[in-house]
């Protein structure tokens, strides 16, 4: 019997697969880093194009002006660029970026939306492995006055506007604070009559006679009735912002009332009380809420005073015949792809539906019904006046 000898060589064989292992890892790591830079890579490529994009885009926000002005940037100057080279100094990568501008001019029947312009920003540039890449920036630049945005500093408040001493901008400013969170206010033409009001909703809580207070839940609908009758011609919008005619009157001394036929929470007629001023008439209803209906439907109505008529209809042209219109934005309310055939209860409807607030400033002009040849239209908004909107409706008649 005789002993084995020592086995050789299996030291080398045990090397060289451990070489291999460590060979096939660093494939892998080489991989790996190489994938590691050029995602490095393309995240860097992509942030610098969206700075160019947002740059681009502040940039068309920048307008000091409207209309073209030398020297100074202005909002009809945003227009549609071609492909231009934007790379930046110690780049890289080049970049091209294009911009592409949409014009959307302020609808003619919805005068409260401005003019604005969709624009498109695109930066593209190609990668280390030369495939294209892309990325794509888009933004309104509504066109109104840059000056317009100094409201931005008046102070938040998530409840209605309110007037000094913390009132709520319905209330009457002739209305009395009583210092226990109510005003009362004495409605022309109502003797004794008082109403209450809250100073917070600005909805009436009491009516009174005298020392004789009833609890109600009441709104107040209020507003002013102008005139421009002394006109020869059809009233422009200028005479609209500034009605030129004194107060409509017969020649017994009375002048216009106004009235609000009621569909809901009751069908009738509710009477308002009014104050003829030299050139105006300012009007003040209280209308009650019956439970459990929470709100109110109707017409508000211009009454004229005794040997005074209204137009029978729009094509009326009779110079002794008299027509109302209406204060207000818009005679519809207009949504992208969407007709809305009402506007806004606040924005002085044809017909109010659904009221559960107070509103104020529905106010009214009366022009002639025509010159006896052509009928007058209704004034609409004199643009030269961007801050004012006098824009007017047809309203009695309304068709």
């Amino acid at each position: 019997m005789h002993s084995s000898g020592p086995v050789r060589g299996v030291s080398l064989i045990e090397a060289l697969v451990a070489i291999a292992v460590m060979a096939f890892g660093m494939l892998g790591l080489a991989g790996l880093q190489a994938s590691l830079r050029n995602n490095a890579d393309q995240a860097r490529q992509r942030s610098e194009a969206v700075r160019l994009a947002q740059a681009s885009i502040e940039n068309q926000r920048s307008f000091s002006v409207l209309d073209a002005t030398v020297g100074r940037r202005a909002y009809d100057q945003i227009v549609t660029a071609a492909a231009a080279d934007v790379t930046p100094a110690g780049s890289n990568t080049q970049f091209s970026r294009q911009v592409t501008v949409t014009d959307f001019p302020a609808p003619a029947d919805l005068l409260s939306v401005a003019p604005h312009k969709h624009v498109v920003t695109t930066v593209t540039w190609a990668d280390r492995a030369n495939l294209p890449q892309t990325v794509r920036l888009a933004s309104i630049v509504s066109g109104t006055p840059p000056e317009a945005a100094a409201a931005i500093s008046a102070t938040a408040d998530a409840s209605p506007v309110q007037q000094a001493g913390g009132r709520n901008q319905v209330i009457p400013v002739g209305a009395i604070d009583q210092g226990d969170g109510t005003s009362k206010f004495a409605p022309p033409g109502g003797g004794a009559l008082r109403w209450v009001f809250n100073n917070s909703t600005g909805f009436i809580t009491q009516i009174c006679a005298g020392a004789v207070c009833v609890d109600v839940n009441a709104r107040l609908l209020s507003g002013y009735v102008n005139f421009a009758t002394g006109v020869a011609a059809a009233p422009t919008g200028s005479e609209a912002e500034t009605p030129p005619s004194p107060s409509l009157l017969n020649g017994i001394g009375e002048s216009v009332t106004v009235s609000v036929s009621l569909t809901s929470p009751v069908v009738g007629s509710l009477a308002c009380y009014q104050a003829a001023e030299a050139s105006y008439v300012a009007y003040y209803c209280a209308i009650p809420l019956i439970a459990p209906v929470p709100s109110w439907s109707g017409r508000a109505l211009v009454n004229l005073p005794a040997g005074l008529d209204l137009a029978g209809s729009v094509n009326d042209d009779d110079d002794d015949e008299y027509r109302v219109c209406r204060y207000t934005t818009a005679a519809a309310r207009v949504l992208p792809h969407l007709v809305v055939p009402a506007i806004r209860n606040e924005d002085h409807p044809l017909d109010y539906a659904g009221v559960r607030t107070s509103l104020n400033n529905q106010n009214f002009l009366v022009i002639r019904a025509g010159d006896d040849n052509v009928p007058f239209a209704c004034p609409a908004d004199d643009a030269t006046t961007i801050y004012i909107n006098g824009s007017t409706w047809h309203h009695q008649p309304s068709s």
